[in-house]
């Protein structure tokens, strides 16, 4: 599946979102959302526009995320995070980020800037 643009500005979802499986989001929105379950956007591709919120009740998964630039999960408040395979990220930052689980950077290449600075990390892998 593929989406031009998504956009879940300021959305309130109770639950999770699951958007494993979509291939393309030349822009996909979620600042200023909060999400009360997981968000799943494993495999994601061609994410150069992916904005992410700072509130997830549950886990965070963007293992296999591929073409992501300037990802900021900067202040974000998360259970866990996988970021497994998470390839060409520029400028990661996750900078002051609240994992209430682990972060698995297993797999992790070609992150310029990675930024851990002041996190608060159950478990990291």
């Amino acid at each position: 599946a593929s989406a031009e643009s998504l956009d879940l500005t300021g959305a309130q979802i109770d639950g999770g979102v699951n958007l494993r499986g979509l291939t393309s989001a030349e822009s996909l929105d979620l600042s200023g959302a909060n999400i009360g379950g997981d968000l799943d956007l494993r495999g994601l591709r061609n994410a150069d526009g992916l904005k992410l919120p700072e509130s997830i009740g549950g886990d965070l998964d963007l293992s296999g995320l591929a073409s992501a630039e300037g990802l900021d999960l900067s202040g974000a408040h998360i259970g866990y995070l996988d970021l497994r395979g998470l390839t060409s990220a520029e400028g990661l930052d996750l900078s002051g980020v609240n994992i209430g689980g682990d972060l698995d950077l297993s797999g992790l290449t070609s992150a310029e800037g990675l930024d851990l600075t002041g996190d608060n990390i159950g478990d990291l892998y």
